[in-house]
């Protein structure tokens, strides 16, 4: 029996998703803040926002990230400190401060630095979607921000 090629249909390509990087938890203070996570991230990694800082320990724990995002002046009724310090020595997630350029937010990076951070990234300043994906995918050889 011959095939008979005249009646072939034509088959579009399927398109192939790239498979997402992870899930990163956020915690953050501004609309505008998710909006460029989601815009940097959302096709790549699967994003938990959250909007306290117990709510973002629970995913932590629950949940195998591959980096953490947090804002110090998200969650103002939780310690900032405290959290984050938990945070880097209970699980070895990578911890990234993604918040607003304040006085008050100068100050306390200071204090933070020793909780693990590995990055800092300013909004509206060094928040484009290149930058935030690169904090995503750095390797470990690179050490935690150190202070001055």
């Amino acid at each position: 029996m011959l095939l008979d090629r005249s009646r072939r249909k034509r088959v579009a390509p399927r398109r192939v998703r790239a498979p997402r990087a992870g899930v990163v938890a956020v915690l953050v203070s501004r609309a505008a803040m998710e909006e460029r996570m989601r815009l940097a991230l959302g096709a790549r990694s699967c994003l938990c926002f959250t909007s306290k800082w117990e709510e973002l320990g629970s995913v932590v724990a629950r949940v195998s990230c591959s980096a953490v995002f947090a804002d110090p002046l998200a969650d103002t009724a939780g310690d900032a400190e405290e959290h984050l310090a938990r945070l880097s020595c209970s699980r070895s997630v990578p911890l990234v401060l993604y918040t607003v350029l304040t006085p008050a937010v100068a100050a306390s990076l200071l204090r933070l630095s020793g909780c693990g951070i590995h990055h800092v990234v300013f909004h509206r300043y060094d928040d484009n979607p290149a930058r935030l994906r690169e904090v995503c995918e750095w390797g470990p050889r690179e050490p935690p921000l150190r202070a001055a």
